[in-house]
């Protein structure tokens, strides 16, 4: 409920995590496709688009870009036909089986993608060993010295170079994740990965749409209304970054990458860090020093990851969210919390929830040590004054009781429990995430809840004994008097935990388990004082006069209770506000 700033991944978070391969880029053509069915004309001129139908055989530019996207895959297909894997993976599997290309042959080798690297190869037999390579544009390109055009390799000039590269970004402005994909005969699979991975024949590309989730735009909303920040760092591409942090609702103007990460001090990453929402291109090293350098400003942050390398960052941050469905185990050992349905609205309704429980453990706090203070102010104060204005009374010890043990032990049960314990079960006030967040060092009971509880013990005495002292002097009996002080501070106990809630503009109504409680205790109380259990307790049944006195007493604590409240909201906002 403390956090005030929120470091997100991309996908599956902020994302629906349903990647669907939407547009390709071979032979210099683009190919529109819709989910299942492509759409859109042909043509053979460069740059115009054509259409994949996957009843039909594709254009070999375009069955090289699917063959290699299936082929350098790890995902498994199920007997159900459920496909089971990375979501970027599967995207790239499903558009080549629905394009009627299966590929087969035994897989030799795998060099492993990494953050570092930004690309992933596969050695498969084929009718020769062949490796096939995706990932980043820019990191596939610079292992290619050809390209596959019409079916036939040529050379990978800088214009071609450039070409590919604006195409990347025309896709990645729409918000699309764009994977470049490579591939050439190997003599030795063996080899060295330098070795296999150099002198590349450039296949194409393939742009991957996984749409913002419908509600996280207004969850970021939500939080900026509650004064926590949402930066997006991410490992796509900076103009998908971008693309995307526009659609959520985040300012993309001066975005990062993680190379602009690196070449900043501690110093002029924690100056920028304030200004800038979306990062692209990032690695688990830079997300650390992102976290590291919020942390240094004094922010209290909730960092998300789900793989094996977000594990420091985890760590480290202050609170540790790793994703419960594509998590890996190390993530989830690493973090503090974890999101079963790995949604960015989740932590939203986390961090309101935390601050309601928050609310809802100081309401309790303040009601039962504040009662529990005016108890004690009571039996001590009354004890003193006592022994001033009637010394015949309260000369010896067993005289001496302004409540006896078994009064205070009942308060304590009646006024205590039940109230209490639906007292925590409080809805969350209105305009909850509407405030800033609270200290991360501020303690439960804070010099405001102090303030209220000292007043409302004071408060408490002083009535509660004027009223005793009042029923003492006029029906010359100290156990009527007694039996009116102990109902006297039940019945404001109860009542005035209204008063507490007030504050937080929440009506009676809206707990009915604090309404039954309430209701429950008064019942028992009354049962003790007009049932013979009231000789088991020493008390009397109070007469209607003496209910009236009740009444006066307690909206003279009442009326003084609320004037001093004010006071109090008053000195403390304007010391807040200065």
């Amino acid at each position: 409920g403390s956090a005030d700033v929120i470091v997100t991944d991309k996908t599956g978070t902020v994302t629906e995590n349903r990647m669907t391969v939407t547009r390709l880029y071979a032979s210099g053509s683009v190919v529109e496709l819709s989910s299942s069915n492509p759409e859109s004309t042909t043509g053979d001129e460069e740059g115009q688009q054509i259409a994949v139908d996957s009843d039909q055989n594709c254009p070999p530019e375009v069955s090289s870009v699917l063959r290699c996207g299936t082929l350098c895959n790890n995902v498994e297909r199920a007997a159900d036909d459920e496909y089971r894997g990375d979501p970027t993976e599967v995207a790239l599997r499903r558009v080549a089986d629905e394009a009627g290309i299966h590929p087969e042959g035994e897989r030799l080798r795998e060099i492993q993608f990494s953050s570092e690297r930004k690309r992933m190869t596969v050695v498969v037999d084929e009718d020769e060993p062949t490796a096939y390579m995706k990932g980043a544009p820019e990191a596939v390109l610079e292992r290619c010295d050809a390209i596959l055009e019409d079916g036939e390799k040529g050379e990978l000039t800088d214009a071609k170079r450039q070409e590919i590269l604006d195409q990347t970004e025309s896709f990645a402005a729409d918000a699309l994740r764009v994977l470049g994909f490579a591939s050439k005969p190997v003599e030795d699979p063996s080899a060295d990965a330098e070795q296999i991975e150099d002198g590349m024949v450039f296949l194409g590309l393939q742009g991957m749409l996984d749409p913002p989730r419908a509600e996280v735009e207004e969850a970021i909303s939500d939080c900026r209304s509650a004064g926590i920040r949402t930066v997006l760092a991410t490992g796509d591409n900076l103009t998908t970054a971008g693309a995307v942090g526009e659609q959520i609702g985040l300012d993309s103007e001066g975005a990062l990458t993680g190379s602009d990460v690196s070449d900043q001090s501690d110093e002029e990453l924690g100056r920028t860090i304030e200004d800038v929402d979306v990062f692209a291109r990032v690695t688990p090293d830079h997300k650390v020093r992102i976290l590291n350098a919020l942390q240094d400003n004094g922010h209290n942050v909730v960092m998300t990851g789900d793989g094996i390398n977000d594990a420091p960052a985890l760590t480290q941050a202050d609170i540790g969210v790793a994703m419960g469905q594509r998590g890996t185990d190390v993530a989830r050992q690493a973090s503090d919390m974890i999101l079963r349905d790995d949604n960015f609205a989740t932590i939203r309704d986390a961090i309101e929830e935390g601050r309601g429980i928050f609310e809802n453990v100081r309401k309790f706090v303040n009601y039962l040590v504040s009662t529990n203070t005016g108890e004690v102010l009571v039996v001590f104060l009354g004890v003193l004054l006592g022994s001033l204005l009637f010394p015949e009374r309260f000369s010896g010890t067993s005289q001496a009781l302004i409540l006896t043990p078994i009064l205070i032990l009942w308060i304590n049960l009646v006024a205590d429990t039940l109230p209490a314990l639906a007292l925590g079960a409080d809805p969350h006030a209105v305009g909850l995430m509407d405030r800033p967040p609270r200290p991360t060092d501020e303690g439960v009971i804070n010099t405001r809840v102090l303030v209220s509880i000292l007043t409302i013990a004071v408060l408490l005495a002083v009535t509660g004994l004027g009223l005793f002292f009042y029923a003492l002097d006029r029906t010359g009996s100290l156990l009527r008097a007694q039996s009116l002080l102990f109902t006297f501070i039940v019945v404001v106990e109860l009542i005035r935990i209204q008063v507490i809630r007030s504050r937080y503009g929440q009506s009676l109504r809206s707990n009915l388990w604090l309404v039954g409680a309430v209701g429950v205790s008064l019942l028992v109380h009354l049962t003790v004082l007009y049932t013979p259990l009231r000789n088991f307790f020493e008390v009397v049944p109070l007469t209607l006069t003496e209910w009236g006195w009740i009444a006066i007493g307690f909206v003279v604590f009442l009326v003084l209770n609320v004037a001093l409240a004010k006071l109090n909201s008053r000195i403390f906002e304007s010391r807040t506000a200065n």
